[in-house]
Order: C-alpha cells, then structure tokens, then sequence
C-alpha cells in the first residue's frame, strides 16, 4: 500500500479547531473506498466520526467534501486532513518540519518499501536495520536516515528514540523467521519472540510518550499466520498471534492519548 494514494481524509465533528492533529484522533471510524458519490451514498450522520479514503489521482483535493456532505458546514472544525496524509509532500507537526517516523526493519523487504513510500508522502524516516551492512546497503536520499537497531536491547532502543522529542509514525517491521522446524528448538523459540513480540513492545513501549505528545500513530506488523497455526514455524506463528493481540490491546490503552494502534497482516511477499 502507498501511503500517498489513496489518501484518508478523517471527518470529525464536533471537537477540534484548526489543524490540530487533536482534530483527527478519531475512535470508531467506518472506511470507504472509491469515489465521493459512493461516500454520499452511505448516509452516514455528521454526528458520528467517520473517514473517506479517496483516491487524489481523481480527486485534486478534498475541498468539496463539504459538498457531498452539507451537513458538515454547521460543525467546526467539521473536517481537515490528518497529518498521516501529508499534500503536496508534507503536512508537518510543527511549521517546516516535515513529520518523522521510524522503521524498524526498514532497511530491507517490507519494511524498506514501507520507508520509501513515507519519504515520497513528506515524512522524514529513520528507518533502522541490525547490522551495519544493512544500513549502509541503503542509497541515501532526502529525508531518509538509517541506524543500526537490535530490538531485543533495551539499551539499543533508547539509543535510537532519545534524538526524538516527538514521532508522528512508529512502523514495526523488525522481525525474524527460522524455517523447516529450526522454531521447536526452545532457544531458538525464545529468539523469535523476543524479536518480533517483545521487540514490538519495547518500541512501543520506548516511543509511548514520544507518539502522544504528537498525537501518533504505530502500525505493527502481524501476519497472515496471526490466524492459522504454521507447522514448521510455531515460534513466527505464536509471535504474530501475539503482535494481534498486543496491537489491540495498546489500541485501547492509548486511544484516550490520540495514539492509533493498528497492524498489517501480509500473506507471501516477494521481497
């Protein structure tokens, strides 16, 4: 998925002014997708907090929502983009600054598509990799920054945070995977969850106050094999079982500080 296109405009009557990034911390949102015909269609009441994800290839900007949705205009701030869809390359937390985000993961497969795709939507990435080599494989670019991170040291954690008064987007790719039973090994099972569950947890954990002084957003990574046993890999299985989980029960904890929790699930990748 492109962070760019399509694009979400998040409506929230009622609370908010201005370009508060307060404005857009939505709760119980519904989606749709396609045009603003379609959005029209499904007479949702202003009163409810909703999002339109549209499409900006057909649609220049978002400027005649209140159009399709008259009800709006008696509602302030009645409805503003959030700063996860950055115009034009970049809506910014604070005036000239584009707004930053951290990869873990991010130097290779989905995690580095992921980066990229940010960089091209206006944010500034630190996308983060285990081993020099893996950082310094990444062809420098404007706004895109690499480290070196271990996800199982808690002192390597902090290490990449302190430069961060505040984080507009947490991306937690960072993960491992032993294929043909190598996971049945009990050290080896311990590996893979410090990597890939707990590792998330110490990111999220490490990054809270940093995400809701901005009002932030984290997208965990889970799994197809979030939802169905894999024989030869249950430490990978158990561990995005667990990164389901965990993503729903921060969802909840942090809601009330502006913070969205939510994970990706992908099935095979090329990468």
């Amino acid at each position: 998925m492109k962070w760019n296109s399509p694009n979400t405009v998040r409506l929230k009557p009622n609370q908010g002014t201005g370009n508060s990034p307060h404005a857009c911390a939505d709760r119980s949102i519904l989606g749709y997708s396609g045009s603003l015909a379609a959005a029209k269609e499904a007479q949702i009441g202003a009163a409810r907090p909703f999002v339109i994800v549209f499409d900006r290839r057909n649609y220049g900007s978002s400027a005649g929502l209140p159009d399709v949705f008259p009800s709006l205009s008696s509602h302030s701030p009645g409805w503003r983009q959030c700063p996860l869809d950055p115009p034009g390359g970049g809506e910014t937390l604070s005036a000239g600054v584009p707004p930053r985000a951290i990869v873990t993961g991010g130097t290779s497969g989905i995690g580095f598509a992921i980066a990229t795709a940010m960089v091209d939507a206006g944010f500034a990435v630190t996308a983060t990799g285990l081993t020099d080599e893996q950082v310094a494989a990444v062809t420098p670019r404007p706004r895109l920054s690499t480290v070196k991170l271990d996800v199982t040291s808690p002192a390597s954690v902090a290490a990449v945070l302190a430069p961060f008064d505040e984080l507009a987007a947490l991306i937690n790719c960072a993960g491992v995977i032993f294929r043909n039973g190598a996971e049945y090994d009990i050290e080896t099972f311990q590996k893979v969850i410090d990597v890939n569950l707990t590792g998330t947890m110490r990111m999220c954990v490490g990054a809270h106050t940093r995400l809701a002084a901005s009002q932030g957003v984290i997208v965990n990574t889970a799994s197809m094999l979030s939802f169905f046993g894999g024989p030869s890999i249950p430490a990978y299985t158990a561990s995005k079982g667990g990164v389901a989980q965990l993503t729903k029960a921060l969802a909840v904890a942090w809601a009330p500080e502006g913070i969205r929790v939510n994970a990706i699930a992908p099935g095979w990748i090329a990468t």
